[in-house]
């Protein structure tokens, strides 16, 4: 369970979000969407307990991540950045660095996953691709077995088909799990039938809140719902 009250973050001037009041149920899919600069990764980077201090309160399972960081080995938070330190080690031993971190890592898991993406696992993770090196990332949430998995854009450089592949696994494998899964993502038509809950941020605030079988919307119509709710003025040449 993570529960939000009050939160307010701020760079400087810039305010980032601004009383965020939100609860994250056990054994579900969220999705996480905005556009560019809404403040997305900064909310997520906050529950993963990303920033020094914090204006407001998180709660993960009733612990403050920013007095007990040891609530932290409950969540996994899937981003870009992830391979910086690890560009000259093979991916085999990727993974095996985050069975350090994860201790029910599931390494048989991450090396037929691998092989069914046809990532060579001794091969440097550096010298694999932008997308292959995304769905090695991928696959260290999924294969984490933390209670909590967090993914911000999983998908970026994928081409289709690896895109479909990877949440058609990523569904199976929340069945399988019943983990609590968080995906941030601007591609809403691949992701809409995945989520069992969505929450939509806008100009630093949470414009949406809201479990799919009540959003005024179909599922397939996400897309849509969310384009006209950031609808602004239209432009002219005029």
């Amino acid at each position: 369970m993570i529960e939000i009250k009050n939160l307010n973050i701020a760079f400087k001037r810039n305010v980032i979000l601004k009383n965020i009041n939100l609860k994250m149920e056990p054994h579900k899919i969220y999705g996480v969407i905005g556009k560019n600069g809404a403040g997305k990764t900064t909310l997520l980077n906050a529950i993963a307990g990303g920033f020094p201090k914090v204006k407001g309160t998180i709660r993960i399972n009733g612990i403050d991540p920013y007095s007990d960081a040891t609530v932290l080995d409950k969540v996994c938070f899937v981003r870009e950045d992830m391979f910086y330190a690890f560009k000259t080690v093979t991916v085999k031993n990727y993974f095996k660095s985050y069975k350090i971190l994860y201790p029910k890592f599931d390494m048989s898991l991450a090396f037929k996953l691998a092989t069914h993406f046809k990532i060579p696992l001794k091969k440097t993770f550096g010298n694999l691709s932008n997308g292959l090196q995304t769905i090695v990332i991928d696959l260290v949430g999924m294969c984490s077995m933390a209670e909590i998995i967090i993914f911000d854009e999983p998908t970026i450089g994928l081409d289709a088909t690896n895109r479909v592949q990877f949440y058609e696994i990523l569904l199976q494998h929340f069945a399988t799990h019943q983990q609590t899964i968080i995906i941030s993502t601007h591609q809403i038509n691949e992701t809409q039938n995945l989520f069992n809950h969505i929450v939509i941020v806008k100009e630093g605030e949470i414009a949406v809140d809201s479990e799919m079988d009540n959003l005024d919307c179909n599922p397939t119509e996400l897309q849509e719902y969310f384009v006209e709710l950031n609808k602004g003025e239209e432009f002219s040449y005029d």
